[in-house]
């Protein structure tokens, strides 16, 4: 399916993207500028920030949603969003 954004926690990016997209791949927006000079609308994850910067350089981000996988946090969520265990 094809999606604005995606999540890092289960990521595959071909090679290609890599060189196609300069660096940096991961960063939180907070902290930088597009290249353009412009600021992000929001703060915004790493992986979220991966997921527009290659749409500014063309490339589309798609996921397998037959995949399902949880979430590590402060908590363990699964994938129903449900709180599986909470760190100490």
């Amino acid at each position: 399916h094809l999606v604005d954004y995606v999540g890092a926690g289960l990521l595959r990016v071909h090679r290609s993207v890599f060189e196609t997209v300069p660096r940096p791949w991961f960063v939180w927006t907070m902290e930088r500028r597009w290249e353009d000079g412009t600021a992000p609308a929001s703060p915004m994850s790493e992986d979220f920030y991966l997921s527009e910067k290659c749409r500014r350089y063309g490339i589309q981000t798609y996921a397998d949603m037959g995949i399902r996988c949880g979430h590590i946090t402060d908590a363990t969520i699964d994938e129903t969003g449900k709180l599986v265990l909470r760190r100490v």
